[in-house]
C-alpha cells in the first residue's frame, strides 16, 4: 500500500512536469524530502505493526536514500533546450554582475574565496538538467540561484512552515 501511494505520487509529479506548458523545474531538494517521507513512513508503520519483509523494505530504503542523496543538488528542466538553459544560466549570472568562466556548458564562479559552479547537461526527451556544485553560501551566489528559480515554474507549490510568534 505504501509502495503503491509513493508509486502514484510520483507519477502525478512527473504528469505535472509533462503537461506543463512552460518551462518547469524539478529541483532534487523535493526527491531527497520526498525519499525520506517514504522511510520514515514506512519505518513507522513497521514499528506500530504493519510487517513488510525486511529485505526488500531495506533494499528500498537504502535506494531510495541513496537516489535522493544523488540528486539532492540537482534541478529537471523541462520544456526548455539546453541552449536557452545556458543563456538563462549566463544572463542571470550577468544582471547580478557574477564573474563566470564557462568552458562547454560548465559555469564556474568565485565570490569572496568561495567557488561554486553550475553544470548544464542535455538529456534524452527534452530533459535538461542543473547540477550546483561547490560552495553556494555566499549571498551573492544565493541570489543567483534564487534568480534561477525565478525563470522556471516548480511542479509543486512551495511549503512553507510558519512558527507563532
Amino acid at each position: 500500500m505504501l509502495l503503491a501511494s509513493y508509486a502514484i505520487l510520483v507519477a502525478v509529479i512527473a504528469a505535472g512536469l509533462l503537461l506543463a506548458r512552460e518551462p518547469a523545474a524539478l529541483k532534487g531538494r523535493v526527491i531527497l524530502a520526498l525519499n525520506v517521507a517514504f522511510v520514515t513512513l514506512g519505518a513507522a508503520l513497521q514499528f506500530f505493526g504493519a510487517h513488510f519483509p525486511v529485505a526488500p523494505w531495506i533494499l528500498l530504503s537504502v535506494l531510495a536514500l541513496l537516489v535522493g542523496w544523488m540528486v539532492d543538488r540537482s534541478w529537471f528542466l523541462v520544456h526548455i533546450s539546453q541552449e536557452k538553459t545556458m543563456a538563462s544560466v549566463a544572463m542571470s549570472m550577468a544582471r547580478l554582475l557574477v564573474k563566470t568562466k564557462v568552458d562547454r556548458g560548465r559555469y564556474s564562479v568565485e565570490a569572496s574565496g568561495r567557488s561554486a559552479s553550475i553544470e548544464v547537461l542535455g538529456w534524452p526527451a527534452g530533459i535538461v538538467v542543473l547540477n550546483f556544485g561547490g560552495d553556494w553560501h555566499h549571498n551573492k551566489l544565493r541570489l543567483v540561484r534564487a534568480y534561477l528559480a525565478k525563470q522556471f515554474r516548480g511542479v509543486l507549490p512551495p511549503l512553507v512552515i510558519r512558527l507563532p510568534t
